[in-house]
């Protein structure tokens, strides 16, 4: 018989024992897709999630109902303020939030992470066939171009000025204007890099080297919007994006070699400043993804286990439930999500307890709301 792998996302409760009547870290509610899960999922204004499974994005409601179920998912799914959903593989569709398609254009590639939006609602797109497409939210094309320099490794970032900011396997990042110009580049060494995370006075990227086949540590850099480097920070072997708090402490998910068999994994707090804040051993011998920051300061982390650290650095608890992998994206009020992988036939949402909840007392009844 065949095992098929399965990833199985997870929404976590912020709320207390006494509030839900839940251990923290225990499922609240399971959704079963219809297929492979093949996206992070993103959280609508009025809290919807969406995801998608098997090319097909699914909406749900916050308490684990189906909302609605549509074709033409792809990419990871992101959303506009007014609620519009834009998601595809090889075509940008966007979908009201109804689930019906308002727009779609063909872009002759695949998208290459998901479309930036900029504060305009202006829609960056880059594909494979080394394409930026530039849309409105209208879906009318303003202009579309070839270069090299618009075939990106990961997610690309906007600022709040319309600057993209991107990374290629090759080692560099560079900033671009809004009409696809080179604004500057940064060389790193030649390794993958994550994406970049925008904090207020920099942006942070790392190399994401894996730590078997290099000696040489990894690097997270603070690169300022000139394109002049403030810092770095050598680690083992970084994970993912850099995530970072209000105060702009920032956290990464790093793996050590233990031996060429073995590896254990930690995850680093670094100042802004670039000195090491604190590092704490995650209960995991590998991470794909960032942690992630909730609204009161706790940083969550996993890989065979979920763990909630407080901001000081020690642990508030570990989940009863493994092989969890935290997911980047918008924090929900009093829910998160989380993927894990099992041996299954279906691929499943589960809703799991968290202890703390900002602007709430412990003990009082809370509803799940969105941001």
């Amino acid at each position: 018989m065949l095992a098929f792998w399965i990833f199985v996302l997870t929404i976590l409760s912020l709320s207390s024992v006494a509030a839900t009547g839940q251990t923290p870290g225990t499922v609240k509610w399971a959704y079963k897709g219809d297929g492979w899960f093949n996206s992070v999922p993103a959280l609508g204004p009025d809290g919807t999630i969406y995801v998608v499974f098997n090319g097909r994005l699914h909406a749900i409601n916050p308490d684990g109902s189906n909302k609605w179920v549509a074709a033409g998912g792809g990419c990871p799914p992101v959303i506009n303020y007014d609620g519009t959903v834009y998601t595809g593989e090889n075509t940008l569709n966007a979908f009201d939030p109804a689930g019906n398609i308002k727009w779609c254009i063909e872009l002759g590639g695949k998208i290459l992470g998901s479309p930036a939006i900029g504060p305009d609602s202006t829609l960056y797109v880059f594909s494979s066939n080394d394409r930026l497409t530039v849309i409105t939210q209208n879906g009318i094309t303003k202009w579309s171009a070839y270069s090299s320099i618009y075939h990106i490794a990961d997610q690309p970032a906007i600022g709040k000025d319309g600057i993209l900011y991107v990374t290629y396997q090759d080692g560099h990042v560079r900033a671009l204007n809004p009409d696809g110009s080179v604004k500057w580049s940064f060389a790193t060494k030649p390794w993958l890099l994550s994406s970049v995370a925008i904090a207020s006075n920099t942006i942070l990227v790392a190399t994401n080297n894996s730590p078997s086949s290099s000696p040489t540590p990894d690097i997270l850099l603070s690169i300022s919007f000139n394109g002049v480097l403030q810092w770095d920070f050598q680690g083992g072997g970084f994970d993912a994006t850099p995530v970072f708090d209000e105060d702009g402490t920032i956290y990464i998910g790093e793996t050590e070699s233990l031996s060429p068999a073995d590896t254990i994994c930690y995850l680093y707090a670094v100042n802004p400043d670039g000195s090491l804040k604190w590092k704490h051993p995650l209960i995991s011998r590998s991470l794909g993804s960032s942690a992630i920051v909730g609204k009161d300061g706790t940083i969550y982390a996993g890989g065979d286990k979920l763990i909630a650290i407080n901001p000081d650095g020690t642990r508030e608890w570990t989940s009863s439930i493994g092989t969890f992998s935290p997911l980047l994206l918008p924090m929900m009020e009093r829910f998160m999500l989380f993927h894990r992988t099992v041996v299954s036939m279906q691929s499943i949402l589960e809703v799991t307890a968290l202890p703390k909840v900002r602007g709430h007392e412990k003990g009082e009844t809370i509803e799940i709301q969105g941001l």
